[in-house]
């Protein structure tokens, strides 16, 4: 049920305090980046953690979690609903294996160097996402990239990331708008990282980015309600899963939020320790009851450099394993060991999973990218 929020509505009070102090002006409760009460930005306490606490006492949970839409959207009597198709969300759910490879631009090389650079990647995977400046850090569009992809690779599954992070919805809108006259088959609507020194920008959150795109997509029509386009279109919308945040509880019942936001399919932050997976399915249950009808991509992300591991403690809550801790501390990182100890921990992971639908990233590094996909390929078939 979406519950439109004006100052004299429940909640009213916490949102004002998130409006005025979260980094990111969230309403829908907090980002994925909080570790316990801290905000992604650890000068600051995340409000919405704390008011998730106090609504756990007060049993009003179901309440707080719901989708909210800013006094902006002049559209806001939406109900969107699941549109089962042929594409990622079948795919999914399918049983089949699905593997989509995150694509990161190298430094220099456009667009029109795509297909030879995918063309290493096609035939390992089954699809390509491209970022959208990730941790904040500006790169080149993700959209020319995309629409030259699809262009070359008709039946090749592409995607774009859109974050919240200094883009306005009506900038939004167009993205969508041209993902769509593009062909592309899906977006992942993201939040996004905090810039360096807690810079950024944020006009909506990944709830109201889904939604938004859903009222393009679906109706036509913006936040504004003018006619933007037919109507009808097939494209489907993802959203991310943090499953290694704690605690774990407000991240869960934010699939809730985005579904009824839109969203028809989800992908996690990177899974490293399969004890934190069972847990977050474990726990999805208990609180949802049907996550296992919901179509959800396992994260898979090496973890190559000091950099990276830095990142994935800090900002993603993942506890980094022993033996590739071990590499990290040398004087001098070896390379074939750290990626030798990457590929072991993920032959082992797949391993004690039985799960078909992968999101696999390398940081740009796409020859290790085409080794992570050949190992999870002999794994999964």
């Amino acid at each position: 049920m979406i519950s439109f929020i004006n100052l004299n509505m429940l909640l009213a009070d916490i949102l004002r305090v998130s409006m005025n102090t979260c980094p990111k002006k969230m309403i829908n409760g907090p980002c994925g980046g909080y570790i316990g009460t801290l905000c992604e930005d650890r000068s600051l306490k995340c409000v919405w953690i704390l008011a998730y606490f106090a609504a756990s006492k007060r049993g009003s949970l179901d309440k707080m979690f719901t989708l909210k839409l800013d006094p902006g959207f002049r559209v806001n009597s939406y109900r969107p609903v699941a549109r089962r198709r042929r594409g990622a969300v079948d795919m999914t759910l399918s049983g089949r294996s699905f593997l989509v490879y995150e694509y990161t631009p190298k430094p220099y090389s456009g667009p029109l160097d795509i297909g030879d650079e995918i063309s290493k990647l096609v035939g390992v995977y089954s699809g390509v996402d491209f970022v959208d400046n990730p941790g904040g850090y500006p790169i080149p569009s993700s959209l020319p990239y995309a629409v030259a992809a699809k262009s070359i690779y008709r039946d090749l599954h592409v995607s774009i990331q859109i974050t919240a992070r200094n883009r306005d919805r009506s900038q939004v809108v167009s993205d969508v708008l041209a993902a769509s006259l593009a062909g592309l088959d899906a977006i992942v609507a993201t939040t996004g990282d905090l810039q360096d020194g807690g810079k950024g920008v944020w006009d909506l959150d990944a709830p109201r980015i889904i939604y938004l795109a859903r009222l393009v997509l679906d109706l036509g029509l913006d936040h504004m309600g003018r006619r933007v386009g037919i109507g009808g279109e097939p494209m489907a919308i993802a959203g991310s899963i943090n499953i290694n945040a704690e605690p774990l509880e407000p991240e869960i019942l934010k699939i809730r939020v985005k579904i009824d936001a839109g969203a028809e399919f989800f992908i996690t932050q990177p899974v490293v320790d399969i004890d934190r997976l069972y847990r977050f399915y474990r726990m999805a249950r208990a609180i949802l009851g049907n996550i296992d009808e919901i179509p959800i991509m396992i994260g898979i992300i090496p973890i190559t450099s000091r950099r990276i591991a830095s990142f994935f403690e800090n900002k993603v809550g993942i506890k980094i394993p022993e033996k590739i801790l071990e590499i990290l501390r040398r004087e001098k990182i070896d390379r074939d060991a750290i990626i030798k100890a990457n590929l072991d921990l993920i032959e082992s992971n797949l391993k004690r999973i039985s799960h078909n639908a992968f999101y696999i990233s390398a940081f740009g590094d796409h020859s290790l990218g085409v080794e992570i996909g050949k190992v999870v390929r002999s794994i999964i078939g």
